[in-house]
This record gives C-alpha cells, structure tokens and sequence, in this order.
C-alpha cells in the first residue's frame, strides 16, 4: 500500500517507475515534468504481460511539498506526492551525484576493429596487384631474345594473345616493334634509341624490296595503335604480324643479294 508522503533532498535525483495498460503501440510519451519535478531522464518502455512498464528520472530543485498526478497510468513505486528539503548548510550528505545517473555505457574501442578491416583491405590488394601482375608477366614477351628459335617463339605468343583478345592495341603494337628490333639486333643491327623511321632504312642491308615494303606497312600499322589511338580489326593486325614473321623468317635464312644497301 502506498505511503501519503516520501522525503528526498533538492537536487537529488527521484527514479519513478510508470506502469500503464496496453501495449507498447498504445503507450503515452512521458512528459516534460510530472508536477512541478522534472524529468531528468526516461529508460526505454518494454512491455510486461498486458502493462507497459517505463523507469523515469525525477528532480527538483525548490524544496516543498509536490504531488504525483496518475499521468495516464498507475505510479508504481513512489507515494502520492513527494516532500523535497533544502540541503543542510554545510553539509553533502545524502546529496544525489546526477552524474551517476547518466553515467553511459562503457565506450568501444574501434581501433582493433579498425586496424583489422584496414589490414584485410591492404591484403585484397596485395592479392589483386600479385595476381595481376603474374597475368601481366604471362602477356608479356621476353627481353632479350636470344635468338631465331626464341624470336619465332614469342612471335607465336605475340599473335596467340592477340588473337585471344588478351592484349589491348597499343600493348600489342609494342610487343610487335620489339620484336622487330630483337630481329634487326639478331642480324648485328643496332637498335637502341633508334624510331621506326629510322630502323627502316637499316633494314636495306639485309631485306630485299618486297620484304623492306612488307616490314613498312607493319611497323606504320604498330605506330598509328602506338600513338594514333588506332584499333585495327584482329584479323587485320594478325596479317601484319604474319608478315613480320615472313620477314624474320627470310632474314634468319639468308641475305639476298638484291637487298640493297
């Protein structure tokens, strides 16, 4: 049975506790004040059988006499009203420390969670970049061929990834010129730093005209996917490269005598 009357000090904190009937879809929002108290804080209603049951934080700060309203449900826990006195002079005891009572809950550390995403993250990476240069290094033709049987080699690579659709125009375009260089070099020419206008007119010395015309259409068709942005058919780009092929292939066999110098 409730009690007419309780005690409490000015500024120390009253907790209430709310019980109405219903659901929690049919709870009232608790109030600013109840009275003349105010309402420091209020937990999260949960329901209990066929009441709704909510925990309020009450304080006032002018001592007197205060009464409890019903609020649209029934108090539970606290008398009709509340008898608030003014604090001793000199003197804490029995003070409320509000602080305690919005103490929260103990903050997370993120950083451990935040370190490991950041280490997953740079090992997806480290993956994706392996991976991606070993089908990178697996596209690629080696540097330097060694000779006739390794350049028709990496020819034969060249054209199969080309045909595969594995390599981009100007990459293919690329492969092709250093293969023409490796071939040029294979037969004592000298290549390093030279453009494709200038390796053109070394190759006289050991092509005939048909093949010099041949190796001219092929090294302009790389220049225009080099830095023309061109993109030729596959079928298109193949055909050069079968002529580079049929140029080494005749260089490698011999030097013609009607290859000017």
């Amino acid at each position: 049975m409730r009690s007419p009357q309780a005690m409490a000090y000015t500024g120390q904190p009253v907790p209430l506790r709310i019980s109405q009937k219903g659901t929690l879809a049919d709870s009232l929002p608790v109030p600013d004040s109840i009275g003349r108290l105010e309402v420091l804080r209020f937990e999260k209603a949960v329901q209990q059988g066929d009441s709704v049951i909510q925990d309020v934080l009450l304080i006032g700060y002018d001592s007197g006499s205060y009464a409890l309203p019903q609020i649209a449900g029934k108090i539970e826990s606290l008398p009709d009203s509340i008898l608030l006195l003014p604090m001793p002079q000199d003197s804490l005891a029995k003070y409320g420390d509000v602080k305690t009572y919005f103490a929260g809950k103990a903050s997370t550390n993120y950083w451990p969670y935040l370190w490991a995403a950041l280490g997953a993250l740079a090992s997806i990476a480290l993956l994706w970049w392996l991976l991606r240069r070993k089908r990178n290094k697996a596209l690629q033709i080696d540097n330097p061929i060694t000779g006739p049987k390794h350049w028709q080699e990496q020819m034969q690579k060249l054209q199969q990834n080309w045909q595969a659709g594995k390599l981009s125009a100007p990459v293919a375009a690329t492969q092709c010129m250093q293969l023409v260089r490796a071939m040029l070099q294979l037969k004592g020419i000298p290549t390093a730093a030279l453009t494709g206008e200038e390796l053109l007119p070394l190759a006289k010395s050991i092509l005939p005209a048909q093949q010099q015309t041949a190796l001219q259409e092929a090294v302009g068709v790389c220049y225009g996917m080099q830095f023309a942005r061109m993109h030729p058919a596959q079928e298109i780009f193949s055909q050069q490269l079968q002529q580079v092929a049929a140029v080494a292939a005749h260089t490698f066999q011999s030097t013609h005598p009607e290859a000017k110098s």
